[in-house]
């Protein structure tokens, strides 16, 4: 990850999810995209690129094949050259003597697939251990030939069959790849990732309230941005903070606010922060910026507090200016559309 120009923090909260798959009869689940972090199989994933070809991935409630949780959605842009995709572990490779997954006892491999426009294009491979040593897998084939009639709108089921290619050892399955291999933009919607042993195997009730209220919900992720002016004034860095946000599962932003002084319109210092008169109104500065950077945000499913904040608010001779800030931000929210707003106004007064 570049060095971001901005300070910022990272708070992750953690929680605890089960390392154990979930089978059900002949079917075992290894992702339904529900776990933070690792998924039912204890692998870890992640999109992988090179230039200039790119792939971000996030876990969405827009992105799941049910009513509820989470599924992911992949956004790849495919160049002639460089190349770009996600793969998926069926173990754990953080531990002393890693586990890899016996696939013998099943016939197929299934994952669910949704495209943004219909047509999108991919390869799916498989790796056992030596293959994932020399960080490469083989082509179990691309998906307009696995899918009859390719990826559309809707959702559909591809089913890969497994043992077929002796070039594998399939007791000793290491992961799966979603290559995009051909020059294209797209934006792929996956779910439920799941080993079964006959084709007529149903996938693992995504829509059922007792499978749902038993998932371990997604833990928020938060982040301070002091440094806001860099961010607001140049895209090169909303860019650098968006692809952030996706590589880490940032859902939730605290951005310094920036305002200055009314009617004299006086700029404030460095962080914002303006105490001479603490009872003189303020008005954000950057506003367009500002709902720019919002509007964004909130299209990919972040939330962003306005922050500020300085030891002496918390005593009472000085709480007209937090006051002053909270109203500056109703303000500007009241003459924006819902995207363009704020969410919320955070305080850090330490």
């Amino acid at each position: 990850m570049h060095c971001l120009r901005w300070s910022i923090v990272l708070v992750v909260f953690a929680t605890l999810f089960s390392c154990v798959a979930v089978s059900a009869g002949e079917v075992c689940t290894v992702d339904d995209f529900e776990r933070p972090v690792q998924n039912a199989l204890a692998g870890y994933r992640n999109p992988f690129q090179a230039a200039p070809s790119s792939c971000t991935a996030r876990r969405l409630p827009e992105a799941a094949r049910g009513t509820d949780g989470r599924g992911l959605r992949l956004v790849a842009n495919r160049e002639v050259r460089g190349f770009c995709g996600y793969w998926l572990h069926l173990f754990d490779f953080k531990t002393r003597e890693p586990r890899f997954f016996d696939a013998t006892r099943f016939s197929y491999l299934s994952f669910w697939v949704r495209g943004e426009r219909g047509g999108e294009r991919f390869a799916v491979k498989l790796a056992d251990r030596n293959w994932a040593m020399k960080e490469d897998s083989i082509s179990m084939g691309d998906v307009d030939v696995l899918l009859p009639g390719g990826v559309t709108t809707n959702w559909q089921r591809v089913t890969v069959p497994l043992g077929v290619d002796p070039r594998l050892n399939w007791s000793e399955l290491a992961g799966v790849t979603f290559d995009f291999n051909m020059p294209g933009q797209y934006v792929v919607h996956l779910d439920d990732v799941y080993f079964h042993q006959s084709a007529d195997d149903p996938a693992p009730a995504n829509t059922d309230a007792a499978t749902q209220s038993s998932r371990t919900p997604s833990p928020p992720r938060a982040m301070w941005i002091w440094n806001t002016e860099p961010l607001l004034v140049d895209a090169a860095q909303r860019n650098q903070l968006w692809e952030f946000c996706d590589q880490h599962r940032i859902d939730t932003l605290w951005i310094q606010l920036l305002y200055e002084s009314q009617p004299e319109s006086r700029q404030s210092g460095t962080e914002g922060h303006d105490d001479e008169n603490p009872a003189t109104p303020r008005r954000l500065r950057y506003e367009v910026q500002w709902q720019s950077v919002l509007r964004e945000a909130h299209r990919r499913g972040i939330k962003v507090h306005g922050l500020d904040g300085l030891p002496e608010w918390a005593l009472r001779e000085f709480h007209s200016i937090p006051l002053s800030i909270v109203d500056c931000v109703i303000t500007f929210n009241q003459r924006q559309p819902e995207e363009a707003r704020f969410d919320g106004v955070h305080f850090d007064n330490e």
